[in-house]
C-alpha cells in the first residue's frame, strides 16, 4: 500500500522520504489511492446478516471455576 500512496523511494534509497511519511508532500498521499468502484457506488449496497455468541455463566465447578 505504501507503494501506491507514497512517492517512489528510488533504486538507491531504502526508506521513503520523511515528508511523504508525515503527509507533507503535495505529490502523494491517501488521496492517490484507487478505490474499488463498488465501495463508492451507493446503488450497489449489500446487506450482511451476522450473529454473535456471548459468554454466559452457566454455573461453577466444584473447584470454583466458571
Amino acid at each position: 500500500m505504501c507503494d501506491q500512496i507514497l512517492c517512489p523511494k528510488g533504486a538507491t534509497y531504502e526508506f521513503y522520504k520523511l515528508k511523504c511519511i508525515q503527509g507533507d508532500c503535495s505529490a502523494c498521499g491517501i488521496s492517490t489511492l484507487q478505490v474499488c468502484p463498488f465501495e463508492v457506488d451507493i446503488n450497489n449496497v449489500t446487506t450482511i446478516s451476522w450473529h454473535q455468541f456471548e459468554k454466559v455463566l452457566m454455573g461453577r465447578s466444584i473447584d470454583g471455576k466458571d
